[in-house]
């Protein structure tokens, strides 16, 4: 995997690394094979925020430049307190190349439900409960924007950690303490009722069109895009999909967050027959009968008109059985017209 000056920089080693001439990368928080993310601090207004980045070599593909321009987008047009908040979008010299895409989004202090789940194992059903209303509260805006997120799983949910506990321990995890919050382990996040959840990563997100929205750069046909455990069985196929595939993965997630398994495992012939042709697999004995249970199968059903028609309708559902309303984050200021115009003009920072 290719490794730029970033990368190295954002781990202690050479010069600092000026995005765009505003923002400093200070620390890597995860790397892809194609990019990262790193927290950065906004030269101009001294804030501490999160900065996604194509590596050189991905930028100089079309597709991966689509993608990102296609996650701006999304998180443009939905503007949920449930999705993390987009700041900006430009593209640079970066690493030696020009015109390298990046996206700078609000830096959510805390950790994602695949790091709580790896730490603590399976969640409580109002756990699960809490987390997933506010899940399918995001993705319900953004498919009433015509767009479907098509890569929901447990690493592109992030949980918040409240205010009162961003001074994390000395001995906190890496990514931790990058982030300024406490590791998994501690006692912050033994009950997850009451934080607050942001989605992210909507590079795979399919973009329908609208009388107001052109899609032909933005939208892939004929590909599958997404996190083969937890695709529903039409995004397998690379089928047309709607919100009823998300439905389908926060089906699964629901499953994967009370058991602490994906529903489906093995090698990927093994994942896409399960998704095809077998039942959801047993809860442990005193979740057998638990209400929770229904609705992960009516999630996951394998034809989208047996499922819940939309996340709104899911949420409703696992409301009825008294999980708590989500917190009131704040509200998500709307993107600013010099934003927006570099966004849907494609122009870079003059």
């Amino acid at each position: 995997m290719e490794r730029s000056r970033a990368v190295r920089a954002a781990s202690g080693a050479g010069d600092e690394v000026i995005v765009d001439g505003r923002y400093a990368l200070e620390a890597a928080i995860g790397e892809g094979a194609f990019g990262g993310v790193w927290r950065a601090r906004d030269l101009e207004t001294d804030e501490r925020l999160a900065l996604k980045v194509l590596l050189p070599s991905a930028a100089a593909m079309a597709e991966f430049r689509k993608r990102l321009r296609r996650e701006a987008q999304a998180c443009v047009e939905i503007a949920h307190p449930n999705v993390v908040p987009l700041r900006a979008y430009g593209e640079t010299t970066f690493d030696g190349r020009p015109d390298v895409p990046y996206l700078v989004f609000d830096l959510v202090r805390g950790l994602s439900l695949e790091a709580l789940l790896d730490a603590r194992g399976p969640l409580s059903p109002g756990e699960a409960a809490a987390l997933l209303v506010q899940v399918l509260d995001g993705l319900e805006a953004a498919h009433e924007r015509a767009i479907v997120h098509r890569d929901v799983k447990p690493g592109n949910v992030l949980v918040e950690a409240p205010a009162a506990a961003l001074v994390p321990p000395a001995d906190a995890g890496e990514v931790a303490r990058r982030l300024g919050v406490p590791p998994s382990s501690d006692a912050v996040w033994r009950d997850l009722t009451e934080l607050t959840v942001r989605l992210c990563d909507f590079g795979y997100a399919k973009v329908q069109p609208t009388e107001s929205r052109e899609v032909s750069e933005l939208t892939v046909e004929g590909t599958t895009g997404g996190t083969p455990f937890y695709m529903s069985p039409e995004q397998l196929q690379a089928m047309a999909v709607d919100a009823r595939s998300d439905v389908y993965s926060v089906g699964v997630l629901l499953h994967e967050l009370v058991t602490g398994r994906v529903p489906f495992r093995g090698d990927l012939p093994a994942i896409v027959k399960g998704h095809f042709r077998e039942p959801l697999p047993a809860w442990p004995r005193p979740l057998q009968r638990h209400p929770l249970r229904a609705i992960a199968e009516r999630a996951t059903a394998k034809a989208p008109g047996e499922r819940y028609p939309t996340a709104r309708a899911m949420a409703e559902a696992l409301r009825a059985l008294g999980a708590p309303p989500p917190p009131l984050p704040g509200r998500v200021p709307p993107a600013t017209p010099g934003l927006l115009a570099r966004l849907f003009g494609w122009g870079r920072r003059g």
